[in-house]
């Protein structure tokens, strides 16, 4: 299931949920949800954007639009965290960074070696 389809559901949801009632009264925490489900669902949008216009023609607009997408991807990966934390009550933790291994080394399970090039 796509994100785009999880922010439907989650606005949904939403809609007809009281946030004051699931949480208790907390002004704080009723604006951060509020806040980080617009803010997922706007970034979403950007991405949308790009994905269906592309990068653009001159390199100020491929600029634009490329810092545009990573911000976007930025944004809305801290409202997911947001939300989860507010939801399930616990910060989301990245796996254990892996090596990267790229096509040259396809094959083989030696990570590419940058020193090499």
């Amino acid at each position: 299931m796509c994100i785009e389809t999880l922010l439907d559901k989650a606005r949904k949801h939403f809609e007809r949920a009281d946030f004051h009632s699931y949480f208790k009264g907390d002004e704080d925490r009723v604006a951060k949800a509020q806040v980080a489900l617009d803010t997922a669902e706007d970034a979403m949008l950007a991405l949308l954007n790009y994905w269906s216009v592309g990068i653009g023609s001159d390199y100020g607009e491929k600029y634009l639009r490329l810092y545009g997408f990573l911000q976007s991807t930025f944004l809305q990966q801290d409202a997911i965290s947001e939300l989860y934390r507010l939801f399930v009550g616990k910060v989301v933790e990245p796996p254990e960074p892996r090596e990267v291994c790229l096509e040259a080394t396809a094959g083989t399970t030696e990570p590419y070696s940058w020193a090499s090039d």
